[in-house]
């Protein structure tokens, strides 16, 4: 496991656990002790814990934003940039078609504006665009189970991985978490990572979707270079930048216009 990885996977069970001693993380995560102690200074840098003699502690406030977070996501997925890039999502979503939705505001949009579409087959590892579909009764839902990511809604896990073995759909659109024009494209978890590269297995075009602050970012996970999609839909304030590389390499993106 990289170092990366490990970090995602310690804040991942100290937000479960909230308290964590460092000899049951060493053997959980399968590293020396002395490499634990190293990682939990680093997330006592960021803020998100507090060291122990032995452990450490979730800090509360850290804790309580993310309880937050979870308790208003519908308020900020109402955000006109993510309306925008689903509405524009939502253009390329023709009937007869089996789709992918991946975790995320953005998914989590389009599923609940999905009224006017008509005999269609979603896949998703979301909760959230579950339960925007579940009164659509020309929508038909297969959610892949697995583990929940604490306040998040997506699900990770071999369960995933194994529910999209053999199935195959006509589109993907995946909520990107980081656009860098070095580093590529970025996720929060390394098992985000694992599930969208099955994804992309599995779909006959994967598209990617991010609003603008996503640009110039980069999240724990790296998930590919930035010519991995062919389609890309965000809204007109892309930088400038990222809208030549798309045109250099032939790459569509998709806003309030259409560059190519």
């Amino acid at each position: 496991m990289f170092g990366a990885q490990r970090l995602q996977k310690l804040r991942e069970l100290i937000l479960e656990l909230e308290i964590v001693d460092v000899a049951s993380l060493s053997q959980k995560l399968g590293v020396s002790e002395v490499t634990i102690r190293r990682d939990l200074d680093k997330l006592e840098k960021e803020g998100y814990i507090t060291k122990t003699y032995g452990g450490a502690v979730l800090n509360k406030d850290y804790k309580a934003s993310k309880d937050a977070e979870l308790k208003t996501v519908d308020v900020v997925e109402e955000d006109e940039n993510i309306k925008l890039i689903a509405k524009i999502a939502l253009q390329m979503i023709q009937p007869d078609e089996a789709i992918f939705l991946g975790g995320g505001p953005i998914s989590r949009c389009i599923a609940r504006n999905m009224q006017d579409k008509k005999r269609l087959l979603v896949v998703t590892n979301d909760i959230f665009v579950a339960a925007g579909l579940c009164n659509n009764p020309d929508v038909k839902v297969t959610v892949t189970g697995g583990d929940v990511v604490p306040s998040s809604g997506i699900m990770i896990g071999p369960r995933v991985l194994s529910t999209l073995k053999g199935m195959y759909v006509n589109k993907a659109f995946v909520d990107i978490k980081g656009v860098d024009l070095k580093f590529g494209y970025s996720m929060e978890t390394y098992d985000e990572v694992v599930i969208i590269k099955e994804i992309m297995n599995m779909s006959k075009e994967v598209i990617a979707m991010a609003d603008h602050n996503k640009f110039d970012k980069i999240s724990y996970s790296k998930l590919g270079e930035l010519d991995q999609f062919k389609k890309v839909v965000s809204n007109k304030e892309v930088p400038e930048s990222y809208k030549k590389y798309y045109y250099d390499n032939f790459i569509k993106l998709y806003t309030t216009y259409d560059v190519n």
